[in-house]
């Protein structure tokens, strides 16, 4: 029966999970790419892509989540934000020098990740997984001595009685 339930938890976690992906919802699992804005730049022609929009200064990094939540994060790098999570343009050190200099405003010499994904993200992750850990040992040990009363009740007496 254990083998059974672990096996059709796994298999509904799996199953959500292509589900999910197939119909658009973004998935609770797997690796993701993240993009936050640092600084904004003013609104004029200076900052500006082909297309006609205005970019901010951002930061890239990849997110590796279980439940929405991230856990591991890949190396942050500086891009152009472009008000989505889909579309950035990527700068050179150079390029993202010259910019600062333009727009007059002092950019932070490491890349940073967000503060919910870098604190908040993996201390609920523990909290969720400490909880079910401490739920899971106290149904487990229920368990086990509802098994073991009932072994009792099936054990015969000894000695056991002779009737004739």
């Amino acid at each position: 029966m254990k083998t059974s339930l672990i096996a059709f938890v796994l298999a509904l976690i799996f199953n959500s999970y292509f589900f999910a992906s197939k119909i658009g919802i973004p998935a609770p699992f797997g690796t993701q790419e993240k993009i936050i804005k640092v600084r904004e730049l003013p609104d004029n022609f200076e900052f500006r892509i082909r297309d006609g929009s205005n970019y901010d200064i951002g930061s890239l990094y990849m997110v590796k989540r279980f439940f929405w939540l991230g856990y591991s994060y890949g190396e942050p790098k500086y891009v152009g934000y472009l008000n989505s999570q889909k579309k950035y343009a990527p700068f050179t050190s150079e390029e993202l020098k010259q910019i600062a200099e333009r727009a007059k405003i002092q950019i932070p010499k490491a890349p940073e990740i967000s503060f919910f994904d870098r604190y908040i993200s993996r201390l609920l992750l523990l909290c969720i997984l400490g909880l079910s850990g401490f739920y899971g040992h106290k149904f487990y040990i229920r368990r086990k001595k509802i098994i073991a009363e009932k072994e009792q009740e099936e054990l015969p007496s000894w000695p056991p009685s002779t009737s004739h």
